[in-house]
């Protein structure tokens, strides 16, 4: 895994679907972890799928690129990638991640989200626990 690590494409939509996938396994992505660098040009497909492949385990240092990620391209995340950060944030650390879970939170529709994504959303919400207009936005 490491050495595909080392040759996956500057989007970071190799390295996200690896760790995705190995986590997914029950697979340690540790190593893996250590390897993302700058998420900035990611696309927030691909940042979205990497969150979710480190909600499990410390990934702190990362998770904080994420947040930012976030932070700096709301407006290009569809509800279903934010469904997906807000999610892995929460599992990770909810109240040290909430303004970005808040911020993922508010801007999601859930109209347009599959049972998978509605599922993860209530998770999110019931580990954040966010201010009720939060919450009002975030299901209708």
């Amino acid at each position: 895994a490491l050495r595909r690590a080392r040759a996956v494409d500057a989007s970071g939509g190799d390295l996200a679907k690896l760790v995705w996938a190995l986590s997914t396994n029950n697979q340690d992505v540790s190593a893996l972890a250590n390897k993302v660098g700058d998420v900035t040009t990611w696309p927030p497909s691909a940042v979205a799928r990497l969150a979710v492949g480190l909600c499990a385990g410390d990934h702190t240092k990362v998770l904080l690129k994420v947040a930012a990620h976030l932070r700096e391209s709301l407006s290009d995340y569809a509800s279903s990638e934010l469904v997906d950060v807000a999610y892995a944030l929460s599992k990770a650390d909810a109240r040290a991640f909430r303004p970005a879970i808040d911020l993922a939170l508010a801007d999601i529709d859930a109209s347009s989200l599959d049972c998978d994504a509605l599922a993860r959303l209530f998770e999110a919400l019931s580990a954040a626990e966010p201010p009720a207009d939060v919450v009002s936005k975030a299901v209708h």
